[in-house]
């Protein structure tokens, strides 16, 4: 039996609604909002890369997903997809922890995406600045957990039957 066929059809981009998905978006919004500013320790920092490392390749997955059906395509992610949007996050992460000139363009690209949300809330702009440290590297294996959700499962979520959180197990 083939189980596309008989499964509904999940909307795309529907993994940014995973419920680990979404938890990683709260952390990196509490945590760079609030708990960086009343602490800012090695354990914000540490929380920012975790929950970013794990959101990057659900974004990029579901960023190609929404392309692919404004574009009128079928597409259907599978782990495969997931490793390859996975494996660039990887990749400029740990480049932004170990090359100085990488850090300063990640820097001069955040402040640069950040310029709208800051001009729409009157927060004022300021230069962004990051701090470059090996260890940060040791959040890596959070760019792997989307795969890891997908284990087993048709797509990334799973809306419908709601297994994707059991696989974690």
């Amino acid at each position: 039996m083939d189980l596309a066929a008989t499964e509904p059809r999940r909307p795309a981009g529907a993994a940014m609604l995973h419920p680990v998905v979404l938890a990683a978006v709260l952390v990196l919004v509490v945590n760079d909002h609030i708990l960086k500013a009343a602490y800012g320790n090695w354990l914000t920092g540490k929380l920012s890369d975790v929950a970013g490392l794990l959101l990057f390749p659900v974004l990029l997955v579901s960023a190609v997903e929404l392309a692919a059906a404004a574009a009128g395509r079928r597409w259907r992610t599978d782990r495969r997809a997931l490793a390859i949007c996975a494996a660039p996050t990887i990749a400029a992460f740990s480049l932004v922890e170990l090359a100085p000139f990488a850090e300063s363009l990640y820097n001069a690209g955040l402040g640069l995406a950040q310029t709208p949300a800051r001009a729409l809330t009157g927060v004022p702009s300021g230069p962004v600045t990051s701090t470059a440290d090996v260890t940060d590297l040791l959040a890596l294996p959070a760019a792997v957990v989307p795969l890891l959700l997908h284990r087993g499962a048709q797509s990334i979520v799973d809306l419908w039957r709601s297994q994707s959180c059991a696989t974690l197990s």
